[in-house]
């Protein structure tokens, strides 16, 4: 076949002589030449072109049978739920997984013949394929997408592009429809994900009225594309025609285009610049604010109590750039917080600070300021500040392993709003942050970098002015405490949070040796403070930060995270750990049979939840109120014993048990 992709020459040389040698070869001797041939499969499937190449020669790859003898051979044997994990571990396991995916397309478009599958069969096999790993279409900032080199990220990336150019995709919409609602209940600050999931919807797939499946993604594709009736009899308009209809239009028409608007907002958490064209032709009538943002009615008394501030927040801050800030100023008039003195004084001191420019310049660098037009850095961060207010558990990490920070953020967001913003003025006039610890002021500016060498800058402006100092502070804090014989989150969460941080603390791993030690006394201590059944009935006041080891889908340790309890309360005969998990990706699967939920169980917007023994059988470390702690003997030797073997069953795998 001809070869119409630039690959390296010699590259080609070598995957040609081993293909050869291969397929010439005697049935005895053939495993000597697999290696060779794989190890130019591995270099190829690092570009597009390489993976081209690849799909061009598959039928010669099939012929000489690469396959067999290996865990790919009988195609029909294959289970699509495999696949993403073993793309993500990378290595041989991984090339095989890319040439097997291959091998179904070819046999799907009819290219291959085998007698194991039909072309039909290899078809939903893909479909399967990408309906189980949309995650690789849309990436999400998971922890195991973290621990993913970037090198196998992109031949991931590379792949599923070119399925999703092949395939019919009318099997995946019920995925995409689950994806878009279950995104839309974790109200994430930055929904950049959500969008590229609706784009793709509206430019790649044909919706069928009479589809249940498909009217429902045409309600998200309205609502993100042409929210209202007029809109979607004028799918051409413009953003200036649409403010000259609004400037035309009577009363009865402005009342409906702010209540469609309105709902279409808060039905899905997402705006569009629709949003802001309508917000600021009515910023001079209250009743169509409260209209246009959905308030409930303790929003509406805030707006109407503060109705000029509002206005000006409207007319500075308010743009088609930073539309997505209109839901979050909706929720903070909800909270009630411009009643709140410390966060009306912040938020007008955000709109007339003098931003040091290494911080204006890292505004600029992001997403959203790559999206608007000559954009003023003091309206961006204001803009997102209104957003972190009124959304606290749609803060999000991105790519950065920086969850800690992502933490402090919603919990200061919930319980100390006006701290918050004098953090984000202190640090985008300063580029500094001031902590104390242990008697000790330090100073972000005069720290080494912490976690995160190099920013992600797919963020909102707060995160991307405070993470670099948080992260830096956190990671000071941890090495003042690298010597001690206990985990130094017991000291450095108080000193980084606050006083909201209980006053005891356990933890299972010990640091000095590397080992789990009196893991069941540990076990026992999180029933008898946290679950009402055994703590006396108690729940929590403040969110708790506690660690959690991270697992892959299949159970193995990938490492540590930094979750917050924020409550636990019973739902349909279960008691459940309701938590935040700053990764922006609630769903996360914590190993076999554990996977979270964001919807469905009682879950408030923004928050993931587990049924209690599951929650606690991945904790390594928590705070607790010492005043709660109950007798934890009276904790069933049966729920403990449970917990235990989850534990060494999955991560436990990695240590050694001291008990």
């Amino acid at each position: 076949m001809e070869i119409s992709v630039d690959a390296p020459k010699k590259i080609i040389a070598q995957f040609d002589k081993a293909l050869k040698n291969l397929s010439e070869g005697k049935s005895f001797g053939v495993e000597q030449y697999k290696p060779r041939l794989m190890s130019a499969v591995h270099r190829l499937t690092e570009s597009p072109d390489g993976l081209q190449f690849l799909y061009n020669r598959i039928e010669e790859l099939y012929e000489a049978q690469i396959f067999q003898g290996s865990a790919w051979e009988d195609p029909h044997s294959l289970v699509p739920t495999l696949v993403g994990g073993t793309l993500k571990s990378g290595g041989e396991a991984a090339d095989f997984e890319i040439l097997s995916e291959l091998r179904l397309l070819a046999i799907a478009k009819g290219r291959i013949e085998d007698e194991n599958i039909t072309a039909a069969e290899a078809r939903t096999f893909l479909q399967k394929v990408l309906a189980n790993n949309l995650e690789f279409l849309f990436p999400e900032s998971t922890e195991e997408a973290r621990k993913t080199s970037k090198e196998q990220w992109a031949k991931i990336r590379q792949l599923f592009e070119l399925l999703v150019e092949e395939i019919p995709l009318e099997g995946i919409k019920e995925n995409l429809l689950e994806e878009v609602e279950m995104i839309c209940a974790q109200r994430p600050i930055v929904t950049d994900r959500v969008q590229r999931i609706l784009q793709f919807v509206k430019e790649e797939l044909s919706l069928n009225s009479e589809s249940a499946t498909d009217q429902s993604l045409r309600e998200y594709v309205d609502c993100l594309y042409s929210p209202t009736l007029y809109l979607r009899n004028n799918p051409e308009l413009s953003l200036e025609a649409y403010g000259e209809y609004l400037e035309q239009a009577d009363p009865e028409q402005l009342k409906s285009e702010c209540l469609q608007l309105g709902q279409a907002m808060s039905s899905t958490g997402l705006t569009t610049p629709w949003n802001s064209i309508l917000l600021n032709k009515v910023v001079n009538q209250p009743i169509r604010i409260h209209q246009a943002l959905a308030l409930n009615q303790s929003g509406k008394a805030e707006l109407m109590k503060h109705k000029a501030f509002v206005k000006e927040l409207i007319t500075r801050v308010i743009t088609p750039a930073t539309h997505s800030s209109i839901y979050g100023l909706g929720k903070l008039l909800e909270r009630n917080l411009l009643s709140h003195q410390p966060v009306e004084t912040g938020l007008k001191r955000l709109l007339n600070l003098k931003m040091d420019p290494s911080v204006r310049e890292n505004i600029l660098q992001s997403t959203l300021a790559h999206k608007a037009d000559n954009p003023t850095p003091e309206a961006l961060l204001t803009a997102d500040a209104l957003s972190v207010l009124g959304q606290p558990l749609g803060v999000g990490q991105g790519w950065n392993p920086t969850c800690q920070s992502a933490r402090g953020i919603s919990l200061w967001s919930s319980h100390a709003p006006g701290k918050l913003l004098n953090m984000i003025i202190a640090a985008a006039t300063e580029n500094n942050l001031s902590m104390r610890f242990e008697g000790t002021e330090l100073n972000s500016s005069e720290l080494l970098k912490g976690l995160a060498k190099e920013l992600d800058y797919h963020l909102d402006m707060v995160s991307i002015v405070l993470v670099p100092h948080l992260d830096r502070l956190y990671n000071e804090m941890m090495r003042r405490c690298a010597l001690r014989p206990e985990d130094g989150h017991k000291w450095v969460n108080p000193a980084m949070y606050g006083h909201w941080i209980p006053n005891g603390f356990m933890s299972a791993y010990n640091v000095t040796t590397d080992t789990i030690t009196n893991y069941e006394e540990f076990v026992r201590t999180f029933y008898a403070t946290h679950h009402p059944s055994y703590n006396g009935g108690h729940d929590l006041a403040y969110p708790n930060p506690v660690g959690i080891f991270i697992t892959s889908s299949s159970g193995k340790l990938l490492g540590f995270h930094a979750v917050s309890i924020l409550r636990v309360a019973e739902h349909a005969g279960e008691m459940r750990v309701y938590f935040l998990n700053p990764n922006n990706e609630g769903r996360q699967t914590w190993g076999p049979g554990l996977e979270p939920t964001v919807a469905g169980k009682g879950e408030r917007y923004g928050e993931s939840s587990l049924p209690f023994y599951q929650f606690a059988s991945r904790i390594y470390a928590f705070h607790y109120l010492k005043a709660d702690l109950a007798d934890p003997q009276t904790v069933p030797d049966k729920k403990v014993l449970q917990i235990i073997e989850m534990a060494r069953n999955s991560w436990g795998k990695s240590y050694t048990w001291s008990d």
